[in-house]
């Protein structure tokens, strides 16, 4: 992907990821849904490596450059559970839902 496809593509996530964010506010008030973060528990300690070498793991259903990365559904569970017991320091999961098709979902 060149530069000028790479801003545009930024571009556009943030543009709705804003969407997403109003859509989200006109259902619960901020107030609350800032709650809701402050109620969850705190991620785990990132435990790093004393050899200096770590591996973080992505969880993710599509690459927008790439298109379907699984020939069948993926478990985000499973695929996290996958990545752990290879070893993997941190998972990220993906939950942008046009680009990547992921969702808040995939986070529980």
């Amino acid at each position: 992907m060149n530069a000028a496809a790479a801003n545009d593509f930024l571009a556009r996530m943030s543009e709705r990821s804003r969407a997403r964010a109003e859509a989200a506010r006109r259902t619960l008030p901020e107030a609350e849904l800032m709650a809701c973060v402050r109620d969850l528990p705190p991620p785990p300690p990132l435990r790093l490596s004393p050899a200096g070498f770590d591996l973080l793991a992505e969880v993710k259903r599509r690459s927008p450059a790439e298109g379907q990365l699984a020939g069948r559904a993926l478990d985000p569970v499973a695929q996290a559970g996958n990545y752990c017991r290879a070893g993997a320091a941190a998972v990220s999961v993906l939950t942008e839902p046009e680009a990547f098709r992921g969702s808040l979902d995939d986070l529980t």
